[in-house]
């Protein structure tokens, strides 16, 4: 499998680029919209929300929520303690006897400055890029009117048809393969943004397609709706509320691989532990996601809709057998 040229890493901190023509590559990695991909679907405990209007996702940055506060949370605290400890310790007598007392403390602000500069840049980069934005961006697949929505990080929502998107098997390095979209303008060639679906894989592409087929038949195959919505056993029940402590610490650990293997299960405990204290801190400073009151009426749901998936109405489980890979 290529690699694109430009690997997708949509999200708050690294932007892919756009305002731009596809690229050979991108266009020869393309997805079609209208022949079923290599996997069954599988929705992959990414359904937000379901009924028989629209489908609601998480994207790809949602299971990675966490991750900078918590690594950035020690390196601020040592920095801190640093640019406390040497000056006041150059102050205290701790320097060269033939150093002047205006040498030291000059030396002092500097180094006070310099380590509270960094602190200043881990912020920026690590907390601020996790913390004090949405809690998650959703992703909104209109199957009536063949629109899809995504609500940006910047609070701004994009709006484009559903026949426009254009997706591809996007490198995220490591070995990672993503699905990632391009939304396309008019002229089919020049990208107007992206996004991509949370599902992450190896080169296994059972398990990567498994995800965007369950999109690919919501949107293209209408008798499949009975189907996809009986395997929604669990969602993210975060559609008007933030999740709860525990509910972050599963994200993770299932995210560490714990609904793999046994071994990866205990292996990824702790590292989901302490993450989860991350993710935790970053949601609770975080705003909770709000369509714009014209998305909301073009998304109405039905009533006694049947095929309605949220933290109330669940399909019961066992309904569907999941797919021989996923189990």
């Amino acid at each position: 499998m290529k690699k694109p040229l430009f690997p997708l890493f949509t999200g708050p901190i690294v932007k892919n680029p756009v305002n731009r023509p596809l690229t050979s590559l991108e266009k020869e990695l393309r997805i079609p919209l209208k022949e079923r991909s290599p996997s069954p679907p599988w929705y992959q405990l990414s359904v937000i929300r379901m009924n028989s209007t629209y489908l609601e996702c998480v994207d790809a940055t949602f299971g990675m929520k966490g991750m900078g506060s918590t690594m950035a949370q020690p390196l601020v605290l040592f920095t801190i303690w640093m640019g406390i400890e040497i000056p006041f310790g150059l102050l205290s007598g701790h320097h060269s006897p033939h150093d002047t007392f205006l040498e030291v403390l000059l030396l002092a602000i500097v180094i006070f400055i310099g380590l509270w500069g960094m602190v200043w840049f881990l912020t920026a980069l690590l907390i601020s890029k996790d913390c004090f934005r949405y809690t998650h961006s959703p992703i909104r697949f209109n199957r009536k009117n063949r629109k899809v929505y995504l609500f940006r990080w910047d609070g701004t929502v994009m709006e484009a048809d559903w026949d426009r998107l254009h997706f591809i098997t996007a490198s995220g390095g490591f070995n990672i393969w993503k699905i990632g979209c391009f939304c396309l303008a008019e002229d089919g060639e020049t990208v107007l943004d992206s996004f991509i679906l949370p599902s992450i894989s190896d080169k296994d592409e059972r398990f990567l397609y498994a995800q965007f087929e369950f999109v690919r038949r919501y949107m293209e195959e209408p008798e499949e709706l009975p189907h996809l919505a009986g395997q929604v056993e669990n969602v993210m029940a975060i559609y008007d509320r933030r999740e709860s402590w525990y509910m972050g610490f599963q994200r993770l650990w299932v995210g560490f691989g714990a609904g793999a293997y046994w071994f990866l299960a205990i292996l990824s405990f702790p590292l989901a532990l302490l993450f989860s204290l991350g993710r935790w801190t970053a949601m609770r400073t975080c705003v909770i996601p709000r369509w714009p009151a014209e998305v909301e009426a073009a998304c109405a749901i039905e009533p006694n809709d049947p095929y309605l998936r949220d933290r109330d109405h669940l399909a019961k489980p066992g309904t569907v057998k999941k797919p021989e890979f996923m189990r």
